[in-house]
């Protein structure tokens, strides 16, 4: 009887990995075809049918090879700024949570997507902010995203229960929301918030590259710590909103930078 119900349970268990890494495809290849759509209306149908019917049979045949998890990532964020106008003026405190996916090709070898909500930005300036004095010279730009990484993770085999690795890949996603924050110069004046989504690029694509390592507890889930550094691929600005709102009569070149530091666990 005892042995019915074990069997059970890890039968239960492949079952909700695989609901759940499905969830996780399906809305991991929604994004990707989104993006690739804007580009080329011709690959959107063959990826969808291809890459879709490849992923679910590998899911399918090896159920085994698949974990799922989530983290929390506290996190150094900034902007890099070329204009003739708006500077770069430091980094702030951000973060994100994130749910994983992990697929194992082998033992060195695996891939990594999920979702990751988090918040991009930095403090720049310009002339009109050091010309106000009702607010501070410099000002907070953030940016809410959405994206999907798809890494490759490479690993080292288990050394005293822990398993070190480094990984790198891409990370599309999406601008959820944006805004600027100006702080007040003192208590007689106001904090001024405003929404500056027609002036960002609504697609984000990033590059990731960083190193962690997975703790094997020999129970039900391990916990894992990771650092990776993400750089902008893509120009956050919009090519024509700064323009269109008369914010500067020449673009800014306005890419983001993280450095992410995870803690989370896998099941």
């Amino acid at each position: 009887m005892r042995v019915i119900q074990m069997k059970n349970l890890f039968l239960q268990r492949i079952i909700k990995k695989l609901v759940i890494m499905r969830k996780y495809l399906i809305i991991a290849l929604s994004a990707i075809s989104t993006l690739l759509s804007a580009q080329d209306k011709y690959t959107l149908s063959d990826f969808n049918k291809e890459n879709r019917e490849i992923i679910e049979n590998i899911a399918v045949s090896n159920p085994e090879n698949l974990s799922f998890g989530f983290n929390v990532s506290p996190s150094i964020s900034w902007l890099n700024v070329t204009h003739n106008d708006l500077k770069t003026d430091g980094a702030t405190l951000t973060g994100q949570i994130g749910f994983n996916a992990e697929y194992n090709i082998d033992k060195l070898f695996s891939v990594v997507s999920g979702l990751n909500f988090g918040i991009n930005g930095g403090y720049v300036y310009d002339n009109a902010s050091m010309l106000d004095l009702t607010t501070k010279s410099n000002f907070l730009m953030n940016i809410y995203t959405m994206e999907v990484p798809f890494l490759l993770r490479i690993k080292t085999p288990v050394f005293n229960k822990t398993i070190y690795y480094a990984q790198t890949g891409l990370l599309p996603g999406f601008r959820l929301s944006s805004r600027e924050f100006h702080k007040a110069s003192s208590f007689n004046f106001s904090n001024q918030t405003s929404n500056i989504n027609n002036l960002l690029n609504p697609i984000l694509l990033s590059y990731s590259l960083g190193f962690g390592a997975k703790f094997v507890t020999g129970k039900n889930y391990d916990l894992f710590t990771e650092v990776n550094f993400k750089s902008s691929l893509l120009n956050i600005e919009s090519k024509t909103g700064f323009t269109d709102a008369l914010r500067y009569p020449v673009i800014p070149e306005i890419k983001g930078g993280n450095m992410i530091f995870s803690f989370g666990v896998m099941f």
